[in-house]
């Protein structure tokens, strides 16, 4: 486990006269990032019945990158540049221009991985404190089509000029179908968990969102992947990976304490409500599923099963870091997760420290958990 501290924030400039947002549609967000528009939320074309072929030029967004704020970079593999960037609105909140930081080129796949995933979520930081500054009233679904935007934006920018032949699954851009005939696809997820990255009750923000970057490679599957936790200042990638601590594993297997599973706070699978009914199994709520497969590594608990479906993205930086660290992970069955797939829809999900994977397995046999649950909507 690598955990990075390495951004600091500096005061905003002088704040701009403020003009009146539009009232809001029923049609998908529009959020301005440069010059460019982008639709939040568009590459859900899959559940749209959308495909679309187009260059690796026109499939990756190749604005800037504009976020709110001036930030500082103290990491050895992000500078600051200094470029314009339009302004956002936040309802009648005018975010100022930033200056964007650019990861260097030249790093190896899994620092590239790393950096990608701290510097998007400076951007997603930064949106934030504009909200806190501004000390008023917010509108949630904004700020998430601006995070989801402006994050994208940032990776893809970075990603072209690091990698520039390499190809991008995102579930903020436009799928390009030539990455199945591609060696490197770069699968990311610029926000993952939306809600939480919105969410504010007494002045605190939620903390359970995360970044994802991943690379697959033919032949050799995920290859390198970093999971950025930017509320709690934290990376977690492939690069230096902390084994799994087998000390209190036997107390799990003796029954001397319930195996801990991390679960959906508003909508657990019904396999996992089954589970809790158990004495033997303690359900911990969070929030985004980076954070739960990256709260199986870090120890707070012993596994993570998800039956109601995902995409690549959800899970594909999660479980490179997972893996890398001796983790398992794995379809519910056991069966081979596979990535870079025509569709990209993941049914299930199995991470579990190694020593109570068997014990896991055969919990979930008793409820009667299968890969049947989590057919695409």
């Amino acid at each position: 486990m690598n955990t990075k501290m390495s951004i600091g924030v500096i005061s905003a400039p002088p704040p701009i006269p403020v003009r009146p947002t539009t009232k809001p549609t029923t049609r998908p967000p529009r959020t301005s990032v440069g010059s460019t528009f982008i639709r939040a939320r568009q590459t859900h074309a899959w559940r749209e019945g959308e495909r679309r072929r187009s260059s690796p030029e026109a499939s990756r967004d190749d604005s800037l990158g504009h976020y709110s704020r001036r930030v500082t970079v103290r990491h050895e593999n992000v500078t600051r540049r200094d470029d314009g960037g339009s302004p956002a609105f936040i309802r009648g909140v005018i975010l100022s221009r930033p200056e964007p930081v650019v990861v260097e080129p030249d790093l190896d796949d899994a620092g590239l991985a790393a950096a990608l995933a701290e510097g998007a979520g400076r951007v997603l930081v930064t949106l934030r404190d504009a909200v806190d500054e501004a000390d008023d009233e917010f509108d949630p679904n904004q700020l998430k089509a601006e995070g989801d935007a402006r994050s994208q934006a940032w990776l893809a920018s970075q990603l072209l000029r690091a990698r520039g032949d390499d190809l991008v699954l995102s579930e903020e851009a436009v799928d390009d179908v030539a990455r199945l005939d591609a060696d490197r696809v770069w699968i990311v997820d610029p926000l993952d968990g939306t809600r939480e990255f919105a969410e504010r009750a007494d002045g605190s923000w939620r903390t359970d969102f995360a970044v994802h970057v991943a690379l697959w490679e033919r032949g050799g599957g995920l290859t390198a992947g970093a999971v950025g936790l930017p509320a709690r200042d934290q990376v977690f990638d492939t690069s230096r990976p902390a084994l799994p601590d087998m000390r209190d594993t036997a107390d799990v297997l003796a029954g001397r304490r319930p195996l801990r599973l991390a679960a959906s706070r508003s909508r657990p699978p019904a396999f996992v409500a089954a589970l809790a009914e158990r004495g033997d199994v303690e359900l911990v709520p969070m929030g985004s599923a980076g954070v739960k497969v990256v709260s199986v590594v870090d120890g707070t608990v012993d596994a993570y099963v998800h039956g109601g479906g995902q995409y690549e993205w959800d899970s594909a930086a999660p479980v490179a870091v997972a893996e890398a660290a001796g983790y398992v992970c794995t379809r519910l069955d056991g069966s081979e997760l596979e990535y870079n797939r025509e569709n990209p829809w993941l049914p299930d999900l199995f991470v579990s420290h190694p020593a109570l994977a068997a014990h896991l397995r055969q919990l979930l046999d008793v409820v009667g958990a299968t890969n049947q649950e989590g057919v695409q909507p």
